[in-house]
């Protein structure tokens, strides 16, 4: 389904409201909104992205109002003589009770009962069950329509960000304009082996550059490409193409994943795609400085060093996460409210290395007035690290770190590097940095270390030198 309209140039989204909807929104037939923008593929990304979030709206919406009259409906009688039915399920013979006050009803209550039963089985002759057909072409969606459907399940369920939204727009669209808006069931292992094969001819960074932004995929693929797209960027596009097949599996709309455990091999080690800080990253990182412009100018790369945390785990910490625990002070790596981790293992507890204490950490934590450790971070597309991310980049360059595979990121290798160099075991440095263990006799039932435990391999990462205290700067 279309959504747009253009006038004077500029694409507009248009959606209709249903009928039942409209006393909802105020009487409204329709909602239109300029997406202010000239260009196509743009508009029909944000387009897909408004209308999925609008009809799960709705999709609430309705729900509340189905479950509000259903409280007001009246049971008919048939519903209140079959809710007398009692069935038990022993080691031998169910057995069915029936709790009426004089025989003729619970008779009356039986023949309802086999009623019911004979209308949903069948006949004794007839119990051996239908197969379910194959789905055919002729009534099966198309892959646009797969897209929508899915985007807006996922969307009702909360499981998608914003971010992961638009990622996920851009891939299923260059799904389609590789494989073609065909029908969901045309789309088997050849067509998903072709997808693979585009995708690892394609270049990089496809949309930015002005070789290739006003060209087809097709057209595309015919040039002569100098940088290919990188493979972790054709796994997440393999990977989230197998999600939605998966979905559409699940709900009925074909019968097979043909991207399932479809992959590339990569060519470096997994530890080599970023790297750590050396001592004289560090150096350069943690040199001196007279004056911070935000708190998180200061604290951000010491939490990065001390915790190995992720920079939106840091960046989106509220005050009250850091709290004692057994009489250890700790980071509560949670995802309470609107916080967001990246998988279930990433749910922790991180002891307060003793030097951010003694650079005054708890002091700063403990200012009055503000919820969020800070609070001049604002959650965005990317959640809240979207800038603290963007200033670490710059500021990196600043000092002099600008290999490109060194990022904040490169703080959690230089702590897992840091540990194994102190001789930590493996489960512990698991635990610290919110990583699944696959071990199922540790990982299932072994529990989490103590905090106090933990604290003695903190302890191990060696302290910063000539780091003024932030009473200080």
């Amino acid at each position: 389904m279309s959504y747009l309209f253009r006038r004077n140039g500029i694409f507009y989204f248009r959606f209709a409201i249903p009928a039942q909807m409209r006393k909802v929104y105020g009487g409204k037939t329709e909602i239109r909104r300029s997406l202010k923008t000239f260009d196509k593929t743009t508009a029909h990304t944000l387009a897909l992205y408004i209308a999925v979030h609008l009809k799960a709206h709705m999709t609430v919406k309705r729900k509340t109002i189905e479950r509000k009259v259903e409280a007001l409906r009246v049971p008919t009688p048939v519903e209140k003589t079959l809710a007398c039915i009692e069935i038990r399920l022993g080691e031998d013979d169910p057995v069915i009770i029936i709790n009426h006050d004089n025989p003729a009803e619970e008779l009356h209550a039986a023949k309802l009962l086999l009623e019911s039963l004979q209308t949903n089985t069948g006949s004794p002759a007839s119990s051996k069950p239908t197969p379910t057909p194959a789905p055919s072409s002729t009534n099966a969606v198309t892959l646009s329509e797969l897209v929508e459907k899915y985007t807006e399940d996922q969307l009702a369920g909360d499981n998608w960000s914003e971010k992961t939204t638009q990622e996920n727009a851009a891939i299923y669209r260059l799904v389609i304009a590789i494989t073609g808006d065909i029908s969901v069931n045309d789309v088997r292992y050849e067509q998903a082996r072709d997808f693979k094969s585009a995708l690892q001819k394609l270049p990089a960074n496809m949309k930015k550059s002005p070789l290739y932004r006003n060209k087809s995929v097709q057209q595309i693929l015919s040039m002569d490409i100098d940088v290919p797209m990188a493979t972790a960027t054709v796994k997440k596009h393999l990977t989230r193409t197998s999600s939605l097949f998966r979905w559409a599996v699940n709900h009925g709309y074909t019968d097979i994943n043909p991207f399932l455990n479809m992959s590339v091999k990569s060519k470096r080690k997994q530890n080599q795609e970023r790297l750590h800080f050396d001592e004289t990253d560090l150096d350069k990182i943690f040199q001196p400085r007279p004056k911070y412009l935000h708190p998180y100018y200061y604290w951000l790369p010491l939490l990065g060093y001390y915790t190995g945390c992720r920079i939106e785990e840091i960046c989106q910490l509220h005050t009250h996460d850091i709290r004692q625990q057994d009489g250890t002070w700790v980071f509560d790596i949670n995802q309470d409210g609107n916080k967001k981790l990246k998988t279930l293992s990433s749910e922790r507890l991180i002891p307060i290395h003793t030097h951010l204490i003694d650079l005054g950490f708890l002091e700063f934590v403990q200012k009055p007035k503000r919820d969020m450790l800070f609070r001049e971070l604002k959650s965005r597309r990317d959640g809240y690290s979207q800038d603290a991310s963007k200033w670490f980049g710059r500021f990196s360059d600043t000092v002099g770190v600008t290999h490109k595979k060194k990022t904040f990121h490169s703080f959690r290798h230089t702590l897992s590097n840091t540990l194994k160099n102190a001789k930590i075991e493996t489960k512990m440095i698991i635990g610290i940095l919110g990583h699944a263990d696959s071990d199922i006799s540790t990982g299932r039932y072994g529990g989490d270390y103590e905090p106090g435990v933990l604290s003695e391999a903190i302890e191990t990462i060696p302290r910063l030198k000539d780091i003024i205290p932030y009473s200080q700067v």
